[in-house]
């Protein structure tokens, strides 16, 4: 299961917990009662289950498109990245390896 599936769980359990305290207690316990706060909560979180639940999903080929643009589609794209970025870091005397070897500061500039 998705962290995103498990938050909307979430959501609906917590909107389940709030309606069944108001209705099996609120007439022993004022502080189960609905307010208008736990109203618009519910319905800003009924909102969004259902915008989520009724939503478009976005197709496979969009979401790979996306990726690969940042470098990220294919293992060979993530590569590259990984390399390009491992050979800017490794050139003496930059920021970046002034910063692995724990020579710079965070304040620290490169001098020119």
């Amino acid at each position: 299961m998705s962290a995103v599936k498990a938050g909307v769980n979430k959501a609906v359990q917590a909107v389940s917990v709030f309606a069944a305290s108001h209705i099996f207690f609120c007439d022993t316990d004022k502080q189960q009662c609905m307010t208008s706060g736990k109203a618009v909560a519910m319905a800003m979180t009924v909102t969004g289950v259902l915008m989520y639940s009724f939503g478009k999903p976005v197709p496979a080929s969009a979401s790979a498109g996306k990726a690969s643009k940042l470098g990220g589609g294919s293992a060979e794209g993530r590569s590259a990245t990984v390399r390009r970025l491992r050979g800017r870091r490794e050139q003496p005397g930059s920021v970046e390896e002034g910063e692995r070897r724990g020579l710079l500061d965070e304040d620290d500039e490169e001098a020119p």
